[in-house]
């Protein structure tokens, strides 16, 4: 079917299928990135700027919006591990240091950034000398994706190396040595089979958790053992969509990115018989 002949009712099919199946926040995705790549064609019929691709298609419509948003696929999840949960999972995927879960401890190390962006990862964004990688958050309304800057600790960059230690191919997290970026549904095998094992020893009750339930839990712990709200907004690159932030602050907070993350590991690696003592931020 040419792209300019879509209707409402053949977008709603489309979703519809996805609903029934009982995925409502897939759908919910489904239905905002169908009416923003129409959103984006109609759009580049007045702006010089856009792609000469999407001006040919000449897009006039969008089918999208008139179809109603899916209820419940928009609800918040509200599961953070404990620190007894989250230092049992760093054993299992720290010891042996292999590389079977390099990803997981580099996804853990690096303050469990958002997959989809680490799925795009290649050599070019990283910067030895400085010890970082440079994501790109793509969310929210932006025409271009924000410069994220990750920093490592020595041990991300262990475990970044794992990963490929014969390296094919650019891509930085990876489990085909480079060759193609790893998905989500290649993170939450690995990280089920971990949780499947830390409930066969009685380390975690019935139940699963997610790569966005450990986000979750970075920040939530990071809080407990006080760092900032806005140094915790900035590891994990949310809630900066201010005029502040858009406009005014140009402070790189790559020391405090790297304190943060020093804090994690801390707090992952710390004898649970001692108290860890962790400088609370103001």
């Amino acid at each position: 079917m040419p792209t300019d002949d879509v209707q409402s009712d053949d977008v709603l099919a489309i979703v519809a299928r996805v609903t029934n199946a009982g995925k409502l926040t897939e759908a919910r995705k489904l239905l905002a990135y169908i009416g923003a790549a129409y959103r984006a064609a109609i759009r580049s019929r007045q702006d010089a700027r856009s792609t000469a691709d999407l001006r040919e298609l000449r897009i006039r419509n969008n089918p999208a919006r008139d179809v109603v948003a899916v209820d419940g696929g928009a609800n918040a999840r509200e599961r953070a591990l404990s620190v007894a949960k989250l230092r049992a999972y760093w054993r299992r995927i720290a010891e042996p240091a292999g590389q079977a879960t390099a990803m997981l401890r580099f996804h853990l190390l690096i303050g469990a950034q958002r997959i989809e962006q680490l799925a795009r990862l290649t050599a070019d964004d990283f910067d030895r000398d400085n010890g970082t990688i440079r994501l790109r958050d793509g969310k929210g309304r932006r025409k271009a994706p924000r410069a994220h800057d990750v920093p490592l600790l020595p041990e991300a960059v262990e475990a970044m190396q794992a990963m490929a230690p014969q390296r094919v191919g650019p891509f930085l997290f990876t489990v085909t040595a480079g060759e193609t970026g790893a998905v989500y549904s290649t993170v939450q095998h690995r990280m089920r089979k971990v949780a499947e094992a830390m409930e066969a020893a009685g380390e975690l009750e019935k139940g699963m958790f997610t790569p966005g339930d450990l986000r979750r839990t970075v920040e939530t712990r990071l809080a407990a053992a006080g760092v900032s709200v806005d140094v915790r907004a900035r590891l994990q690159s949310h809630g900066l969509g201010g005029v502040q932030a858009r406009h005014y602050d140009r402070h790189d907070y790559l020391a405090e990115k790297r304190e943060a993350l020093e804090t994690l590991h801390r707090l992952l690696t710390a004898d649970p018989g001692k108290v860890v003592n962790l400088r609370r931020k103001g």
